[in-house]
């Protein structure tokens, strides 16, 4: 196997809210099938993500299962996430997660996509050996 792309696919009800959403992000449609839509970053083409509407005649019902908002996150990783939170906070995003520096370096801020997907948008935290667990441990009630 030779992937040309890794990407998420949700199965949603809200296709057109994906798209308007995500385009407001900067993506840009890569894919639309009308009931499949595939959004890809301008520069970068193996970012990706991707939404078919439920309810395709012929779909497996494995991937039609609507996302019930638990157990995955998106990451977007930016240069400024300073200038990129007051961006989209002026553009009328609601913000889930305010703009946070935690411990181990990490700068971030939270987001919801408009099927409930979290979206972390976030700097890279330093990446000292042990880091990780030295913030977990900064973060746990004493």
């Amino acid at each position: 196997m030779t992937p040309r792309a890794l990407f998420p696919i949700f199965a949603t009800d809200v296709l057109a809210a994906c798209r308007d959403f995500y385009t407001d992000l900067g993506f840009e449609v890569v894919r639309d099938g009308g009931q499949f839509l595939q959004l890809g970053w301008p520069t970068e083409p193996g970012l990706q993500i991707g939404f078919v509407e439920r309810g395709v005649p012929g779909e497996s019902p494995v991937f039609q299962t609507r996302f019930r908002g638990g157990g995955v996150f998106l990451g977007i990783e930016v240069e400024d996430v300073d200038a990129v939170f007051q961006e989209l906070r002026a553009r009328g995003h609601r913000i889930v997660v305010p703009l946070t520096q935690e411990p181990s370096g990490r700068r971030h801020f939270g987001i919801l996509d408009p099927n409930g997907v979290p979206i972390d948008v976030h700097v890279p935290a330093c990446c000292e050996p042990g880091i990780w667990a030295q913030s977990e441990a900064a973060m746990v009630p004493a």
